[in-house]
């Protein structure tokens, strides 16, 4: 039974196997990342290149939920001093919302439509490049299923940008939150 464990470990987990046939390379690539962690305080960037949804029924706190998180990850990582790897710097870290959702207690701008998100990632990147900052950028559209319904996928990407902004997020230093009643109803 010892071997069956193991040789479904080997086939089912990829990690397990590389650290089992590569473990010099392992154990030099934790201590290189772990150091890499520490030095260059990682724990304090916000998290970025993700597409994340919260999904629920109708009256089931999907806005509630996704505003405070983003209240929560404005808060929390907002003017830090962080290391940003793509220049290669030490710089302040921002965080620009845009939610088509009023947020009360901290600064967004108005999402009116899916050319926002691509104005603002190529902004954001040039004001970067001049002012020393990384600017995160973090899209909360609230019933995304009216803006990205399946039914108009052609109209809704008639601009190639918006889906290369949309599938390249983390080269924008950008996230984006959508809430829905149905997975299946969001292109």
């Amino acid at each position: 039974i010892f071997v069956i464990a193991v040789l479904f470990l080997l086939v089912f987990f990829p990690c397990v196997r590389c650290a089992v046939f590569h473990p010099f390379l392992t154990v030099y690539n934790a201590i290189k990342d772990a150091l890499f962690y520490i030095v260059y305080k990682q724990w304090r960037n916000c998290p970025y290149g993700t597409i994340n949804a919260f999904i629920g029924y109708f009256r089931g706190g999907k806005t509630l939920s996704g505003v405070h998180y983003i209240a929560r990850l404005y808060n929390r990582y907002n003017n830090l001093r962080v290391y940003d790897k793509f220049n290669k710097r030490w710089c302040t870290q921002k965080i620009v919302i845009l939610s088509n959702v009023e947020f009360v207690n901290i600064p967004y701008i108005p999402f009116r439509n899916m050319k926002d998100i691509v104005d603002m990632g190529q902004f954001h990147k040039k004001y970067d490049m001049e002012n020393g900052t990384l600017t995160v950028t973090i899209v909360f559209c609230d019933e995304a299923s009216t803006q990205l319904n399946s039914r108009q996928f052609k109209e809704n990407f008639a601009n190639p940008l918006v889906l290369g902004s949309m599938l390249q997020v983390g080269h924008y230093a950008m996230s984006f939150y959508y809430t829905t009643q149905r997975y299946l109803h969001v292109d």
